[in-house]
């Protein structure tokens, strides 16, 4: 595993403080969907932020790309309660 600079590190959790504030007022704008994808590009173990983005681009009409983005956690995630949680959104979405 690649250790992150304390920068990068600073970087990352002020994008995920950002995107955590913005999907808790129910914001899925592109701007969520820009800070997601950077903390993605930073660290693509956060599967937090693959749900959020999932979740914008759901809100935005996006489905397809929403069912993607869970079926990608479903497979990658080792832990149970985000697995849960894409599978769950993963269902809703599918019917």
């Amino acid at each position: 595993m690649v250790r992150m600079s304390m920068n990068m590190e600073n970087e990352l959790n002020n994008l995920i403080t950002q995107a955590k504030n913005l999907f808790s007022k129910g914001i899925y704008s592109v701007e969520a969907i820009k800070i997601n994808e950077k903390i993605i590009k930073i660290d693509e173990k956060q599967f937090s932020a693959y749900i959020r983005l999932a979740k914008c681009h759901q809100e935005r009409g996006n489905v397809s790309k929403a069912i993607e983005l869970y079926e990608y956690i479903k497979k990658k995630s080792t832990d149970d309660s985000v697995r849960r949680i894409a599978i769950k959104c993963f269902v809703k979405n599918k019917n």
